[in-house]
């Protein structure tokens, strides 16, 4: 079963623990530790005698990092992440791993060469269209540096790292009394009845004198303060303001224009056919006899790409001919891409032997870039110029910033220095700020010890890749209670309500207990003038009756024949409700239509598999002989 067909064919929670289980390995092993040991000795932890460097563990962190940043969004800030926490939130994550590959390897679980093509073509980044695109593969491979055979081993590695997990998840299944018994509970239907004492229609009964208002005030002062407020003074660097000073000649731009012309001559892509001759299933006589027949026939005119699709094992390939499409040098392993780029257009290679097989390879067109004219290029390359002279200019600048403001008592002397303003800020809190303070970067260090207390210039703050500043504290104003008058409105209005609640819950208690003492709720209805309100063969998913009050409907004790259950619910409005079961109807499996059945299945199944998969990952980490350093 392909890696694609898991995804198509199973949309539950353990598919996507390992298709996510699958992108963390891809983005947490790095080219080293497919291809071979990392030239540093240093490990961080060993597992069953197999080694975690202490190169992955760096590059696992890293990834951990930009995940935790990934997920603080817009407010991202690498200041508020524990790099310790890291490290070990991302060891934890490799001994797992490495657990869990030890396992794949001990029941001596193998991945062809063609689930790892198959993965690659059903690839959903690699596709334009829906269609795999060789440019877009080799396009995202060289933004990861990394090569397509590096890429390759990865994700071979990979498929074979999740595969006891998938095979735990497959095989999970549930038992017709399983599922007759979640049936009974989901499917169950309530009869019941409610009072509900609103603590709103309370409120015109409730009175709040002055005295209490002052007396509410007085003794918690603390709940009514005015937020601590600051302003600051600071420095600020851009790189737009360098960018006008700047000077860029014609003979810079076109030695720029001669090294961008030069580049374009390892640019040169190819496009190839071939026919693979497999030597899986086949001997090696075997193959080398085919290909030779192949090769025999080529020589007698017979088409290349009805032989491919007739004969090649690259069955990705071989339906289109034995089309690879265009790709450039280091895109295969280096035999074929030494057979091919020593070729004419039309020719075909010799027999080429490589660890998938013998090939034999045709090239079908060259495609080298069009070369520019400078012209056109111009006043690209002179914004391109530039830009690097005045990034060049800001980084000095803002390292002499950083420099000046760290010695110096104020930021005057370091304004002097580059000509720069020492700009003030309004005040704001630490909470909610304007302009530059409306960053929360901003307006943590600026309430920090080093700067409100020790009174110093705060370190450069990088705001954007090409914005810094640098901050210091003015004026604090502590925080203080607010004026009675500005508070005791909203202090009458909280303690009305407070009255108004407890008053409900009071009474509501009272009828409550009427009731279990003999009254009906109807009875208690017409005594205390509340409207009941009554529901039969209620399902939990009612979508017509308040969640509250449903949730604890099913929460109550199912009643004895001819008896009721009773309870009572504050509400988050403060309302109290007095609820009486009278009836429950359990789920019935005859009234469930098939497809909700699948459904229900697929869903007790993956609760076993999960708890199969928690359970196995626990055993085998603890059997397992792990040392960390």
């Amino acid at each position: 079963m392909s890696i694609q067909t898991i995804k198509d064919n199973s949309q539950g929670m353990i598919a996507k623990i390992i298709v996510g289980l699958i992108v963390l390995t891809f983005a947490l092993f790095g080219v080293d530790a497919i291809i071979g040991s990392s030239s540093n000795s240093q490990n961080a932890a060993t597992v069953n005698g197999e080694d975690i460097s202490e190169q992955d563990l760096l590059r696992a962190s890293d990834f951990v990092k930009r995940q935790m940043l990934t997920e603080m969004g817009e407010k991202a800030d690498p200041d508020l992440i524990n790099d310790q926490q890291v490290r070990v939130r991302a060891l934890d994550q490799l001994i797992e791993q490495q657990i869990m590959l030890q396992e794949a390897q001990a029941q001596d679980i193998h991945v062809d060469d063609e689930r790892v093509n198959q993965s690659i073509l059903s690839n959903k980044s690699f596709q334009v269209n829906g269609v795999f695109d060789r440019t877009t593969y080799e396009f995202s491979l060289r933004n990861a540096q990394m090569s397509p055979r590096d890429y390759n081993a990865r994700l071979k590695r990979d498929i074979l790292l999740q595969q006891p997990q998938l095979g735990l998840a497959v095989s999970a299944f549930t038992t017709p009394a399983e599922l007759a018994s979640l049936i009974r509970i989901d499917r169950q239907l309530r009869d019941f009845s409610y009072l509900v004492v609103s603590a709103q229609d309370l409120v015109a009964d409730v009175v709040i004198t002055e005295a209490d208002v002052r007396s509410f005030y007085d003794n918690n002062q603390s709940d009514y303060m005015t937020e601590e407020q600051l302003n600051i003074e600071y420095l600020e660097l851009k790189q737009a303001d360098f960018t006008a000073g700047v000077d860029v000649d014609d003979a810079e731009v076109e030695q720029l224009f001669a090294q961008e012309i030069a580049a374009l001559a390892d640019q040169e892509e190819r496009r190839a056919s071939h026919i693979l001759i497999s030597t899986e299933d086949r001997s090696s006589e075997e193959a080398e006899a085919l290909i030779a027949e192949l090769q025999a026939r080529l020589a007698a005119g017979e088409d290349f790409s009805t032989l491919a699709k007739a004969h090649s094992d690259d069955t990705s390939s071989a339906e289109n001919g034995g089309d690879l499409g265009f790709f450039g040098k280091d895109a295969f392993v280096p035999a074929f891409d030494a057979a091919l780029f020593a070729l004419n257009k039309g020719q075909v290679s010799d027999v080429v032997d490589t660890e998938f097989g013998l090939h034999l390879i045709r090239l079908d067109e060259i495609r080298s870039p069009e070369a520019p004219v400078l012209a056109n290029e111009r006043d690209r390359l002179t914004d391109y110029l530039r830009f690097q002279k005045a990034e060049e200019e800001f980084v000095a600048a803002a390292e002499m910033l950083q420099n000046d403001s760290f010695s110096a008592g104020d930021l005057h002397e370091p304004a002097q220095n580059q000509d720069l303003t020492v700009q003030t800020s309004d005040y704001f809190s630490r909470s909610e700020g304007q302009g530059i303070t409306a960053n929360e970067k901003i307006r943590r260090i600026a309430f920090s010890d080093e700067l409100l207390t020790e009174g110093n210039n705060s370190d450069l703050i990088e705001l954007a890749r090409d914005h810094v500043v640098v901050i210091r504290a003015k004026e604090h104003q502590p925080s203080k209670p607010r004026a009675y008058e500005d508070v005791s409105d909203a202090i009458r209005t909280e303690l009305t309500i407070r009255a108004a609640q407890q008053n409900a819950q009071k009474l509501g208690e009272q009828i409550l207990v009427e009731h279990r003492e003999g009254k009906t709720l109807q009875q208690l209805s017409d005594d205390y003038g509340y409207t009941l309100q009554t529901h039969q063969q209620v399902g939990r998913l009612k979508a017509s009756l308040d969640v509250e009050i449903l949730g604890k409907v099913f929460m109550l004790a199912k009643p004895d024949e001819g008896e009721t259950s009773s309870d009572s619910l504050i509400t988050s409005e403060g309302d109290f409700v007095v609820l009486v079961l009278s009836g429950v109807t359990e789920g019935d499996t005859a009234v469930v239509s098939e497809q909700e059945m699948v459904v229900m299945k697929r869903y007790l199944a993956e609760q076993v598999a999960m708890q199969d998969l928690t359970e196995t990952r626990n055993s085998l980490r603890e059997s397992a002989d792990i040392e960390t350093f």
